[in-house]
């Protein structure tokens, strides 16, 4: 194979790679605009109950923003001082998503906008995996 074939062929690729690059990009938008559209009150966190993502929507209904979020364990935020019932109930739905198990349950949060309400989380295999992919593009992409 001569120098000009193995340049051309490398030129393929790169022009390959680009264009796959370009599609994911425009996927990511579309699918980020199609989560965020929901109006969901979506809120991420992680195994250790950290929040690392948190929508617009969430936003709205509880008056935080993101900055007092981000980095924060949800429950030390969102849930009444002593509030044990529902940290327990979280521990438990907890167990349940590390057995990859959906579910749907209610808690009362404490939010900026009113002293108090439940908020109604629906944990689901598909949904989770959804937003998981989101913010993992996000982080390899942006």
């Amino acid at each position: 194979m001569t120098d000009k074939e193995i340049i051309a062929q490398l030129e393929d690729k790169i022009i390959n790679l680009h264009e796959g690059y370009r599609k994911q990009l425009l996927n990511l938008e579309k699918f980020k605009a199609m989560v965020t559209n929901l109006n969901l009150g979506l809120l991420v966190v992680d195994n250790d109950d950290i929040i690392t993502k948190v929508f617009p929507s969430f936003e709205v209904l509880t008056g935080y923003s993101e900055s007092e979020l981000i980095g924060k364990r949800a429950n030390e935020i969102l849930l009444r001082q002593g509030d044990v019932i529902s940290n327990l109930q979280i521990k438990e739905q907890q167990i349940s998503r590390e057995k990859d198990q959906s579910s749907v349950y209610e808690i009362p949060i404490v939010a900026k906008t009113v002293k108090r309400f439940g908020l109604l989380f629906q944990v689901h295999r598909f949904m989770t995996a959804m937003v998981l992919e989101l913010v993992r593009l996000e982080s390899i992409w942006i």
